[in-house]
């Protein structure tokens, strides 16, 4: 067997899911009882019919009652059934109570450890598998899950007790009838086995498209405004049709497989009935049993078709849940972040905060390095500005230095320990980060500000805020810290968002801060308020700065620029313009376009004011 079957195999994923659900598989145990004693009580429920059948036409009752045709006995025999046919009642509510708490305990726990896989994955998995793939584990593939867990189960051991108890009575009552009439029984069974075998892998496939269904609607939602800006409604649409027929015709095709079964499904109801109706009807007038042992016959093959016609079905979906329980525990099979070395604190007194040493690094997905025997110090205190044309690295020297991903060579140290000796937790609490693209939970501003920690007061909070110059536009909305700033924070301008995010990271109060181009959305008046907050926050703290904007980093102590990963140029501001090279060409082009910017900006404002004076020399002449 392959590989990958091995990996599709059933009994595995099952007894793996069965380890997980430990703590509520007693639900499961106690629904399985009770489907038991309702299976008996069906079964014994068929016998006593025909006892009554008999009794009411005098046939066969002085056989179990020795007193022939009584009414009494007949009464008695309705009692009877009558207390049967009730107490399916609570067995069948008993049943799917238990049953339903099974599966809710079963998906409550997948649930949790989905989140809690998916908080400590690696971030190169997580930049390499879309938001909507993980989704739709948690939606579409829990689905079929539950329904496995919630009525497959059961219903499988519900039809086998039905099956093993009414062949049991039946070969007692009339082996050659039951012999006669379930014989093609077996051969179905077998078809059954067959055409469900590639519901699993079809599944998979389905399962997998929906994916990227649920990625594509994910990106559109998220995207919106650029989308309708760019007028891309059309390109959208057409790329979610495309998916969309995909996840249609490999749903086609488990529906076709799952025709087939209903197909077999029918088959193995009727064949036996036809059978029983001409054997038995013989046995009847032979004498060999009796009109109201025939019914029970009948009520019982009932059991036997019913079941023969549930099982493919209860079995298709357990296939096809078992796709789904199979990406989960790929899922929950990867390996989570590395938690690092042991080292919690930084040396004291470290003379070197940040240092880079010949490092070099590349992608898992590409051959081409990003970086290239990279090598410079921060020292304490120190501000130090990356620069360079987009795609030279400047944010992958952040990522590299939170521990997102390993150096290829090479070694980076902070605070005096080599990065990989670092405990990673403790060392991202020894930073505060700003990034590029700001994103705020959906929750108040406050919280934000906070970022989960209950340990700051409301008074550090408004206080980082005001460092940050966010704190007169907090507490002019109506709800102030407690404002809800929606899902990503939309409801506040990019500006604002930005702020909001430099005040969590003043909270932080960590030694070291890292700002990944932090100033690059926002307008010239938010930029010389964060500007102003920044140099408030990074006083006293060692700072690595990637920038966008070159105006932003002309007092840094130190400038270092890169090019195509490596490092063709560091000082400090003038003496790099001093230099006439590569940081030169990138501010003077800057410098150029902002000159652009504002000359259009002058054009605009002299055009509104000559138009406002000459409509009020229009009004004076009129």
């Amino acid at each position: 067997m392959k590989e990958k079957e091995k990996s599709l195999a059933a009994l595995p994923l099952l007894k793996r899911l069965w380890k997980i659900s430990r703590h509520a598989n007693i639900w499961l145990l106690v629904a399985c009882l009770f489907v038991i004693v309702s299976s008996l009580v069906s079964v014994y429920l068929a016998h006593v019919l025909g006892q009554t059948v008999d009794a009411a036409t005098a046939t066969g009752a002085g056989a179990w009652t020795g007193t022939g045709n009584n009414s009494a006995d007949v009464w008695r025999v309705l009692l009877l059934l009558g207390a049967l046919t009730v107490s399916l009642s609570p067995l069948a509510f008993a049943t799917t109570w238990f049953s339903g708490r099974y599966a809710e305990n079963v998906l409550a726990q997948l649930r949790s450890l989905i989140a809690t896989k998916t908080a400590g994955l690696p971030v190169r998995f997580l930049e390499k598998n879309h938001s909507g793939k993980l989704m739709t584990l948690m939606s579409s593939d829990l689905a079929k899950i539950k329904t496995m867990l919630n009525t497959d189960f059961t219903g499988i051991l519900e039809r086998m007790t039905l099956m093993i108890a009414t062949l049991v009575y039946m070969i007692r009552t009339d082996w050659q009838l039951t012999l006669v009439t379930l014989t093609i029984s077996p051969l179905l069974l077998l078809l059954m086995s067959v055409v469900t075998k590639p519901l699993t892998r079809q599944t998979i496939a389905m399962q997998e498209s929906v994916a990227d269904v649920n990625s594509l609607a994910q990106d559109s939602l998220s995207g919106h405004m650029l989308a309708k800006s760019f007028n891309l409604q059309n390109v959208l649409s057409r790329a979610f049709a495309r998916k969309t027929d995909d996840v249609v015709h490999k749903a086609n095709k488990i529906a076709k497989t799952n025709a087939i079964v209903m197909g077999v499904s029918i088959a193995s109801q009727m064949a036996p009935f036809l059978i029983l109706f001409g054997f038995g009807g013989y046995q009847v007038i032979g004498g060999r049993i009796s009109p109201g042992e025939f019914f029970a016959f009948i009520q019982l093959m009932n059991n036997i078709t019913n079941s023969l016609g549930l099982l493919p079905n209860h079995f298709a979906s357990i296939k096809e849940a078992v796709g789904s329980v199979s990406r989960i525990f790929e899922l929950l099979d990867q390996n989570d972040e590395p938690a690092g070395g042991d080292i919690m604190t930084p040396v004291a007194d470290y003379q070197t905060a940040i240092s880079f040493n010949n490092v070099s690094f590349h992608y898992d997905d590409q051959d081409k390095e990003v970086l290239g025997n990279v090598s410079f110090d921060v020292l304490p205190g120190e501000t130090v500005a990356i620069v360079g044309p987009s795609g030279s690295g400047k944010s992958t020297l952040s990522k590299l230095l939170l521990g997102f991903y390993p150096v290829t060579h090479g070694t980076i140290s902070v605070m005096g320990h080599s990065l990989k000796d670092w405990n990673t937790e403790a060392l991202r609490s020894n930073m505060a980060f700003v990034a590029q693209d700001t994103y705020l939970f959906p929750a108040s501003i406050g919280a934000n500000i906070a970022c989960g920690r209950s340990d700051w007061d409301q008074g550090q909070i408004e206080e980082a805020a005001k460092i940050a110059n966010i704190n007169d536009d907090i507490q002019a909305l109506p709800d102030s810290y407690q404002t809800e700033v929606g899902e990503r924070g939309m409801r506040l301008s990019g500006g604002q968002r930005q702020r909001v995010a430099i005040a969590r990271a003043i909270l932080r109060s960590a030694p070291i801060l890292l700002l990944d181009e932090a100033t690059s959305a926002l307008d010239n008046e938010s930029e010389l308020l964060v500007q102003e907050a920044l140099e408030r926050a990074i006083a006293g703290r060692t700072t690595l700065v990637i920038a966008h904007r070159l105006s932003t980093i002309k007092n840094a102590d130190r400038i270092i620029v890169l090019d195509e990963g490596r490092i063709v140029e560091q000082g400090t501001h003038e003496d790099l313009l001093n230099r006439h090279g590569l940081y030169e060409k990138l501010f003077l082009r800057q410098f150029q376009l902002n000159q652009e910017i504002s000359e259009n900006r002058e054009c605009d404002n002299y055009l509104e004011d000559n138009a406002a004076v000459s409509k009020l020399g229009g009004e004076q002449i009129a």
